[in-house]
């Protein structure tokens, strides 16, 4: 929502700078984002650019056993939106996603991810949604990812 309402003020005042919203998938749960969804969409906010994060979990567990929105393109593109899926881990595809959006509408950029990526304990494990980490998890989370430990 308030991304949209920055996307509108910057048309408003004839400003060429877009806006950039990161959301999660267990926010797609909420009425209040379909609410700025349908908004943007009628007031054709080509200026505003979505991130979703669709690493299918959240804090109560898998999308698909909370509320199933696997088909989350489909979704979006009903909504009026501009839809990119892309590999979420890749940097080179964000970029080139980003810099080639060109649609008369706003644009979704749906980045696949695996969550807690290249953490040994992490991956794909719904407690790391809201659990904190020991030292010896952080030290251990440093290592997978191979980043210098920190004292």
């Amino acid at each position: 929502s308030i991304a949209a309402g920055a996307a509108l003020a910057a048309r408003i005042q004839g400003a060429s700078r877009r806006v950039f919203a990161l959301i999660s998938d267990a926010e797609c749960n909420e009425g209040s984002t379909w609410e700025a969804a349908m908004f943007a969409a009628q007031h054709r906010l080509t200026n505003l650019v979505a991130i979703l994060d669709f690493n299918k979990q959240q804090a109560f567990g898998y999308i698909k056993d909370v509320i199933d929105t696997s088909n989350m393109a489909d979704r979006w593109r009903a909504f009026g939106w501009d839809v990119h899926e892309i590999d979420g881990h890749n940097t080179d595809e964000i970029t080139r996603t980003i810099e080639s959006l060109a649609a008369d509408a706003p644009h979704m950029i749906i980045a696949h991810t695996t969550f807690g990526k290249g953490v040994s304990y992490m991956e794909n494990r719904i407690k790391w949604h809201y659990m904190p980490m020991s030292d010896e998890e952080y030290q251990q989370a440093l290592h997978d990812i191979q980043i210098p430990e920190t004292h």
